[in-house]
């Protein structure tokens, strides 16, 4: 191995000796590239620490939150790039990371700005429940729209670049990935990188998919509502990757409801509106759900529906008008299908103070 590999590998881990093995396998069969592999290690109770030293990789101690263990990696790192990945994240193809990395190498070559890229993704141990819902967001993570871009895609990115920004907001139990990801969009730019990356489906297989996805739909929203207060208060009910279970979704809506009305109707109506203006800027997913439904694969998508909506719908809401008008169908979706579905699958219970004291953050 040269003395400054090309690539350093960053993966936070908790209690991830069971998927651990694969992964740091497969990059040390990685051809093409020299990798520094790094783990950082969040206080885990099983063997991961000693698994990752057993496999060649550094292994770095950390404090647990997935955004500082990330930045405690990077901080060590020597390489000219860096390269977030989950430990649930499967590098199929022994060329992944020589091609993305000089995908990225060759389009900052000719840009002025900074570039950063993320793979798409495919979704490995997937049931046979859902698939359409699957083959959704494995085309949802090809589209390179904002919103859309998340950690388990990883994330490849000049290190100066990512020293500029600051690194992950330590301050997030999580959505970090979000928030790296819209301060990269608006500073430099997104590439879609070659190949496919696999990550597990474990966790909307142990939650429920449905239950899963709408739960993501909530913090997306709370997230870019800046509604601090959901995320404070939900850190004990958000269990880390490895202690999945069936998801009880009721305690977030509660804690989503509580946190609009508390400080009266003057504040829940600019956060209704915030909501509308974050929906509206996502009203391009129907319609790109029905063109990946109509499609044969998520590799040929004709795109047709989302155009339209792009060329005509899209300009007809971009206003303040069309975010209050998405913000009442929220609304009505909310209380007519979210809520009822909560309550007839989750029964409301009250959320126990220990639970809203703990804090599980991978």
């Amino acid at each position: 191995m040269s003395a400054r590999p090309a690539l350093a590998v960053i993966i936070p881990a908790l209690n991830e000796a069971e998927n651990l093995p694969r992964l740091l396998r497969q990059l040390r069969a990685q051809r093409g590239v020299e990798l520094d592999i790094i783990v950082v290690d969040g206080g885990s109770s099983d063997k991961s620490a000693e698994i990752a030293e057993g496999e060649g990789a550094r292994v770095i101690k950390s404090e647990r939150g997935r955004g500082r263990q990330m930045n405690r990696g990077a901080a060590v790192a020597t390489s000219d790039y860096l390269l977030f990945l989950h430990a649930d994240s499967s590098v199929d193809s022994a060329d992944l990371l020589h091609t993305g990395l000089s995908a990225c190498q060759r389009q900052q070559a000719s840009s002025a700005v900074p570039v950063a890229g993320h793979f798409p993704l495919v979704f490995a141990d997937a049931g046979g429940k859902w698939p359409a819902m699957y083959r959704y967001m494995e085309a949802k993570s090809a589209s390179n729209r904002r919103h859309t871009i998340n950690g388990d895609q990883g994330l490849l990115i000049r290190k100066d670049f990512f020293d500029e920004l600051g690194g992950f907001d330590e301050s997030f139990a999580w959505m970090e990935d979000q928030d790296i990801a819209a301060r990269i969009a608006d500073r430099g730019r997104w590439i879609l990188l070659p190949g496919k990356l696999a990550t597990s489906a474990r966790r909307f297989e142990s939650e429920g998919l449905l239950r899963r996805y709408l739960l993501m739909a909530i913090m997306m929203v709370c997230y870019w509502t800046d509604n601090r207060t959901f995320f404070e208060r939900a850190r004990g009910l958000y269990p880390n990757q490895a202690d999945a279970r069936r998801l009880r979704l009721w305690p977030f809506l509660q804690l989503l409801l509580g946190s609009l009305h508390e400080n009266g109707i003057r504040s829940a109506l600019v956060q209704l509106y915030r909501i509308g203006r974050y929906a509206r800027e996502n009203t391009w997913q129907p319609f790109f759900v029905l063109d990946v439904l109509l499609s044969a694969n998520s590799n040929s998508i004709a795109g047709r529906f989302t155009r339209f909506h792009d060329r005509l719908l899209q300009p007809l809401l971009s206003n303040p008008a069309g975010n209050a008008f998405v913000a009442l169908l929220v609304v009505v979706a909310f209380a007519t299908c979210v809520v009822p579905l909560a309550l007839i699958t989750d029964p409301p219970e009250a959320v126990p103070d220990e639970d809203l004291a703990s804090d599980n953050s991978q």
